[in-house]
C-alpha cells in the first residue's frame, strides 16, 4: 500500500532535482530511482509509475523543458519521459488538480 508523501518533507530534495537535472552525479536525484509517483494525465487521470532512470542528455526535452525522469506506467506498460518539479508537484489537499500535476507516494507498512 502507498500514501501520497507530504510535500514539507521532499521540497529541498525537489529542488536540487530541478537545478541538477543533467549533472550525472547528483545522489539526491539518483535516490528517486526506484520510487512511485502518481501522475494526472489528461484524459486518463491519475496513473502510478515507478521512476526507471534519470536523464543526463541536456538535449531530451518535452515541449522544450529537458526531461529529468523516465517513468514506467504498469497500466499501459510504456515508459514515458518527464520533467518531474515543484512548478508541478501536487501540494494542496484538494481534490481538483491540473492535469501534468504529480505527487510522490511513500509505501506505507501494514
Amino acid at each position: 500500500m502507498y500514501a501520497c508523501l507530504c510535500v514539507c518533507v521532499c521540497v529541498n530534495t525537489l529542488n536540487t532535482l530541478n537545478t541538477l537535472v543533467v549533472a550525472k552525479e547528483n545522489a539526491q536525484a539518483d535516490a528517486f530511482v526506484g520510487r512511485k509517483i502518481m501522475y494526472k494525465w489528461d484524459g486518463a487521470g491519475w496513473c502510478v509509475g515507478e521512476i526507471r532512470s534519470r536523464n543526463l542528455d541536456s538535449r531530451r526535452k518535452v515541449n522544450k523543458i529537458t526531461v529529468n525522469f523516465r517513468i514506467f506506467y504498469e497500466v499501459d506498460e510504456q515508459e514515458a519521459e518527464h520533467t518531474l518539479s515543484l512548478n508541478n508537484y501536487h501540494q494542496e489537499g484538494n481534490g481538483d488538480v491540473p492535469y501534468h500535476h504529480w505527487v510522490l507516494l511513500e509505501e506505507v507498512k501494514e
